[in-house]
């Protein structure tokens, strides 16, 4: 299909939306690709046509939905795609203004990138449609969830509120009948998925270990020199306060396990870390993943 850059990108972005997300509508892709609702109704009309029955078009939310015979057809369909679109989307978020996620993906052509392989499984397309649907609605999911705490997978329905990527996988932080408290569920480790109409028996303000921040502090190694201490700290992006190096954080209570285990700052370790050292050395007991199986109800399930 021969079209100008700037209509594939929105054509990629209506597809991959509707896909994963359920619905989108033209205010949507008109506002992030900062053009007219026009524009957009031509790019849906070339969408229909080129790939007759991908899109229905619902009258009573004014938003399109997938066909039932839907089959991506100018992006991948896999989990990963559409994760990485996530992952840059909340990056740009957080950084320069007027940066446009949408068109991300496809920065950098021509330029050469090598990614350090890492063993990360892949997550199950069904599993992260219905895991966003439900995030979207505010609905729950019954699930059957594989724990490290008991050998047999278990049944159970959970409210997500927030999918959380921790720097090596991603999970979903949720309510969880079972446990009755909100917990962290790996997305490899569910292995079904059951979308449900039931409330929330909680929401996202209700679970204290999230909304609640910890400040974490790191520093530059002691026993470094002047010149080695000032290359840690720029690697790191640390301030010069009063002449100290210092890089800070406040990080939401639930997640202060994963930043300390992404730091390779465990219990057991964090003294042999050849280049930082956590300020806040209580958090090393307190917030760190147990080394046993039995968990914290905070920790990954």
């Amino acid at each position: 299909m021969e079209v100008a850059f700037s209509q594939r990108q929105r054509l990629r972005f209506i597809e991959s939306v509707v896909f994963w997300e359920g619905a989108i509508d033209r205010p949507r892709v008109a506002k992030a690709f900062g053009v007219t609702e026009n524009h957009v109704t031509k790019d849906f009309g070339l969408y229909r046509k080129q790939f007759p029955g991908n899109l229905d078009y619902d009258l009573s939310h004014r938003s399109y939905r997938p066909g039932r015979k839907f089959r991506p057809r100018l992006t991948s369909g896999t989990a990963e795609e559409y994760l990485a679109l996530l992952r840059v989307s909340r990056e740009a978020a957080e950084g320069a203004d007027g940066f446009e996620s949408a068109v991300a993906p496809t920065v950098g052509d021509g330029v050469h990138v090598e990614l350090i392989p890492a063993p990360i499984g892949r997550v199950d397309p069904s599993t992260l449609k219905d895991v966003t649907r439900a995030l979207r609605q505010g609905t729950g999911l019954r699930i059957v969830y594989q724990s490290l705490q008991t050998r047999q997978a278990t049944d159970r329905e959970v409210w997500p509120h927030t999918l959380v990527f921790a720097g090596a996988r991603w999970h979903v932080r949720a309510f969880d009948s079972k446990y009755d408290d909100f917990i962290d569920l790996v997305l490899q480790r569910i292995r079904k998925t059951v979308p449900t109409e039931n409330p929330a028996p909680k929401a996202a303000q209700d679970d204290m270990q999230w909304n609640q921040r910890v400040r974490v502090t790191l520093v530059p190694r002691a026993d470094l020199s002047t010149e080695q201490q000032e290359v840690i700290a720029l690697e790191f992006g640390m301030e010069n306060i009063k002449g100290h190096w210092r890089w800070r954080a406040d990080v939401r209570e639930c997640l202060v396990p994963y930043f300390l285990e992404s730091m390779a700052l465990g219990p057991n370790i964090a003294h042999l870390h050849p280049k930082l050292h956590l300020l806040e050395t209580e958090l090393l007991k307190t917030h760190s993943f147990p080394t046993s199986r039995r968990e914290r109800s905070s920790s990954t399930r």
